[in-house]
């Protein structure tokens, strides 16, 4: 499309700058690996019940990032009171 002198490029989006394209997408995949990282964790725990499993799982998956986040963060904390204990 050409406007007297100037031609505009129908395939570039103004409105949103390249960058934000790059940190949407660097975002979108650091949350794909927290959710896959936590349900390959439930999965594979062997401190939980098959119910418990199902639960974690669930909840990882209704409630993607807060289920991951603290599937996670519970993680962390079981982890570090065993470090302590032995």
């Amino acid at each position: 499309m050409s406007t007297g002198s100037v031609v505009l490029d129908e395939s570039v989006e103004p409105v949103v700058p390249f960058g934000f394209e790059i940190g949407g997408a660097l975002v979108a995949v650091v949350w794909l690996a927290l959710l896959i990282g936590a349900l390959i964790g439930v999965v594979r725990s062997q401190t939980l019940s098959g119910a418990q499993r199902v639960l974690w799982a669930a909840a990882v998956l209704l409630l993607p990032l807060v289920g991951a986040l603290a599937w996670w963060v519970l993680w962390l904390v079981v982890r570090s009171a065993a470090q302590r204990r032995g």
